[in-house]
């Protein structure tokens, strides 16, 4: 569940949370992420979104130690072959542990008809410290998404299979769907 407020200056904040379950060992039932950022034209086809994000987690007597902040830089350049995005995302404490990490994801949207899109990612998830952290005993991996992306009436819809490479669990192919509405006050 999220809410967002936006202004006409392109300036934006909101809160987005969710419950979450990290396994055996881990109390956490929660995840509450609060952002604010800007949207910048820089010209008819080039956007930036720059921002920040808070993450915090509650349930577990330890949930304050996982809490980091996180900044981005979010770029499209939209063109009649579609959406192109280069996002980057920078953690100076990730979860907690003292430990760079980053995430750069390409991202290509396509439109098969009107309203209603095709989206391709892939992200690269690494920790620049893994004394402190790393995945699998690797510093990094890969995240793949294919999203179809339509609106109905009003609400914006999202249907995506989602792949990493990861052993655990958490690597096996998922289908993931979200629905969202915009609205103002």
């Amino acid at each position: 569940m999220s809410l967002d407020w936006a202004n006409s200056d392109n300036l934006y904040v909101g809160a987005w949370a969710s419950n979450v379950d990290f396994g055996e060992g881990d109390d956490n039932s929660a995840e509450v992420d609060i952002y604010a950022g800007m949207v910048l034209s820089v010209s008819a086809q080039v956007s930036v979104d720059l921002g920040t994000v808070y993450y915090q987690y509650f349930g577990d007597k330890e949930s304050d130690e996982l809490a980091f902040n996180e900044i981005y830089a979010l770029t499209s350049y939209e063109s009649k072959a579609g959406i192109s995005e280069v996002n980057i995302w920078y953690s100076w404490n990730y979860s907690g542990t003292d430990a760079a990490h980053n995430i750069v994801q390409l991202a290509h949207a396509l439109a098969l008809a009107e309203n209603h899109l095709l989206r391709v990612s892939v992200d690269r998830l690494a920790s620049m410290d893994t004394n402190e952290y790393d995945w699998e005993g690797h510093p990094s991996y890969l995240n793949y998404q294919v999203a179809y992306i339509t609106q109905y009436k009003s609400f914006d819809v999202e249907i995506a299979a989602t792949k990493t490479t990861l052993d655990i669990k958490q690597g096996d192919t998922r289908l993931v769907a979200g629905i969202s509405r915009t609205f103002s006050f």
